[in-house]
């Protein structure tokens, strides 16, 4: 290829870039916007703010996470209108009913903790200090599952700040 035609294309890819660049979506947003996408939920609320997000990927696997704040019409509308939540039972919880983190002598203390009537969670993700793994607040959680596969993830809604969290995992 001639120096000219190197020229053109590099030039060319870079008006792409620009072009590409240059959303009216902030690129926290749109990134969110893939997620919840991909998820099979709605479009985030016109009145979101306080966005957060983190996520990674591998061979065949990833995980990712939005957190939100909007107004209670407006997350009304969100699950109301996400496919992936149509006819899912959602989990409530509150002082009686708790998701926790597992505790170390979990499976040599089996029963003691199934009686408590609370729920335990071993998926921690330590990177994303602002996730709920822990529940211990009134809270709706419905259960995610995108393609129906093997991928899954949940969505929280914190009942009393008006917060959604969303965690969505594919492998």
């Amino acid at each position: 290829m001639r120096s000219g035609s190197w020229v053109r294309v590099l030039a060319m890819g870079s008006l792409a870039l620009v072009v590409a660049g240059c959303s009216r979506v902030p690129r926290e947003q749109r990134a969110v916007q893939e997620v919840l996408a991909a998820a099979g939920l709605a479009p985030l609320p016109a009145s979101a703010k306080d966005i957060q997000t983190y996520g990674w990927t591998g061979l065949l696997q990833g995980e990712a996470y939005v957190m939100f704040r909007a107004t209670q019409p407006d997350i009304a509308k969100f699950v109301a209108t996400s496919p992936c939540l149509l006819g899912v039972q959602p989990k409530t919880y509150g002082q009686d009913h708790q998701r926790l983190p597992l505790p170390e002598d979990f499976f040599k203390n089996t029963d003691k903790y199934t009686q408590s009537g609370n729920e335990f969670n071993e998926r921690i993700n330590p990177h994303v200090q602002w996730y709920p793994f822990k529940i211990d607040f009134p809270a709706t959680r419905y259960e995610i599952y995108p393609s129906g596969g093997q991928d899954w993830g949940e969505l929280i809604v914190d009942e009393g700040s008006g917060t959604v969290y969303v965690q969505v995992v594919w492998n």
